[in-house]
């Protein structure tokens, strides 16, 4: 009991804070990082249009690589973004790579949330399914029934991991 008290305590200090906001000496940092990469890096890595495509690719799937935290809609709309990145880093702007992230700040205090809710109803050992473990040829999810979905099957397979490695049910709640 004291593990899920534990567990829910630290969730909740976690997913409560506020959302973080850039400071003055990160934006410093960032056009400090961009110059130093486009004049003394001994490939000239500049920051460029196609380069920050590719950055924000990198970054989405750092973010969720499972795939249970965005939707189609948060990724088109987080697009408008890759050929921009570039001209943010090099103003110091970072602002919007925030957002991005908080994004996924908010999802995960939703996806907290409603999986000790659905903790709260009985999970069959009988229940059948499949998940698919190969996220990178997934889309995202189309809307937020289809994002509940993937949390309801990431949930499952949690259980069915702690239910195999012989925990009881109790038990398996309580972790």
């Amino acid at each position: 009991m004291n593990k899920i008290i534990s567990i829910v305590l630290l969730l909740v200090f976690t997913f409560s804070q506020a959302k973080p906001e850039p400071e003055k000496k990160h934006r410093v940092q960032l056009k400090l990082i961009d110059s130093f990469l486009a004049h003394h890096h001994y490939q000239r890595a500049v920051l460029d249009d196609k380069k920050s495509k590719e950055v924000l690719d990198n970054y989405l799937e750092y973010l969720d690589f499972g795939k249970i935290l965005l939707m189609q809609k948060d990724i088109t709309n987080f697009k408008r973004y890759e050929t921009l990145l570039d001209d943010f880093a090099h103003k110091g702007e970072l602002d919007e790579v925030y957002s991005i992230h908080n994004k996924t700040i908010t999802r995960t205090q939703a996806f907290a949330k409603w999986a000790l809710q659905r903790l709260d109803k009985p999970i069959s050992n009988d229940e059948k399914g499949t998940i698919d473990l190969d996220r990178e040829k997934m889309d995202w999810a189309k809307d937020e029934k289809e994002l509940q979905y993937r949390w309801n099957k990431e949930l499952i397979n949690k259980w069915v991991i702690l239910r195999l490695e012989d925990k009881s049910d109790l038990k398996a709640r309580e972790i």
